[in-house]
């Protein structure tokens, strides 16, 4: 099969021009030139209209988009927070039960720790392993309690009790609650 040659438009045999002028031989050979090659400086003269440089394009200083709801929600502490995959896994299959569940919706900060220590406590008394703490999203996924409970997980006296925490999974309400593994008294 026998390929046709394309014929270059004026402006492609232009452009390739351009490019060849910017080209230095690799070699100081005499015959390593291609026939015809013109120095740099007459290409610039005759084509100085395709090699004039573009005007830079001023952003427009515009309002700043507002973040997206993960990177207003503060991220949560590192230390004592995540479960072993494994075991996440066994939880979203339904292959590890949830033993106990507490809803904080609604609750004020003071209430909400309290009622959260006393059911921890008793968690851990009953000898569970697994608990689902439901904080709600709050408004604009911005919630109060969403925020607070992994601080209140992490540090003082419940620190004793919480193995591990992660975001549940969305079959048991997402960012919106957590999973949190009790330790064995």
């Amino acid at each position: 099969m026998v390929r046709r040659r394309k014929n270059l438009s004026e402006e492609d045999k232009l452009l390739w021009k351009r490019v060849t002028c910017t080209i230095e031989p690799m070699h100081e050979h005499v015959g390593m030139a291609a026939p015809g090659h013109k120095k740099p400086d007459d290409f610039a003269k005759k084509f100085s209209k395709l090699m004039a440089t573009p005007k830079k394009v001023q952003p427009n200083p515009a309002k700043p988009l507002m973040p997206s709801i993960p990177a207003r929600v503060p991220q949560r502490p590192l230390a004592n927070q995540s479960l072993d995959h494994k075991i996440r896994k066994k939880i979203v299959k339904g292959r590890m039960p949830i033993e106990a569940r507490i809803d904080l919706h609604g609750m004020t900060q003071n209430k909400a720790i309290r009622k959260l220590r006393d059911f921890l406590h008793r968690a851990q008394a009953n000898d569970c392993r697994l608990v689902l703490v439901i904080t709600g999203k709050g408004e604009m996924g911005n919630g109060i309690l969403r925020r607070q409970v992994p601080n209140w997980l992490t540090n003082g006296e419940l620190l004793n009790v919480v193995g591990g925490f992660q975001e549940a999974h969305i079959s048991h309400g997402g960012s919106g609650a957590l999973y949190v593994r009790i330790r064995r008294l």
